[in-house]
């Protein structure tokens, strides 16, 4: 499965399909056994941190993922004027049943803050 990434401010989408197939159009067509992916088995629940936001990833995979999170944190006066843009990334796995915090920190920010451009990716791990 090819890397998936969905950018969001704030939030979190999750998309998927699953299609049916079947020969013979004049036969009720069955749903085909598709491959789990990764989007259609995670699960995000965002929180409130003192200074930041948190997001907790949640798998209902039959599989081990690798998983990959990145957002910028911009730092502001109370202008709005930008005073910094930081980009992080945090790499993790994540079994059936597991769970893992990405904590977004703007603690490095004096006055206003905001976190924006959080993309994520999940891809099976290899065997």
């Amino acid at each position: 499965m090819s890397r998936r990434a969905v950018a969001f401010v704030f939030g979190l989408g999750v998309f998927g399909s699953v299609s049916g197939l079947g020969n013979d159009p004049g036969l009720p067509v069955g749903s085909a056994h598709a491959e789990e992916r990764a989007d259609s088995c995670l699960g995000f629940r965002k929180s409130s941190m003192d200074k930041g936001i948190a997001f907790d990833v949640e798998s209902s995979c039959g599989m081990k993922l690798a998983c990959k999170v990145s957002w910028v944190v911009e730092c502001a006066d109370n202008d709005g004027k930008v005073e910094s843009r930081t980009a992080k990334t945090e790499r993790f796995g994540l079994a059936g049943g597991e769970s893992h915090t990405v904590p977004m920190s703007a603690e490095s920010c004096k006055q206003s803050w905001k976190v924006e451009d959080v993309r994520w990716g999940c891809d099976p791990v290899k065997k």
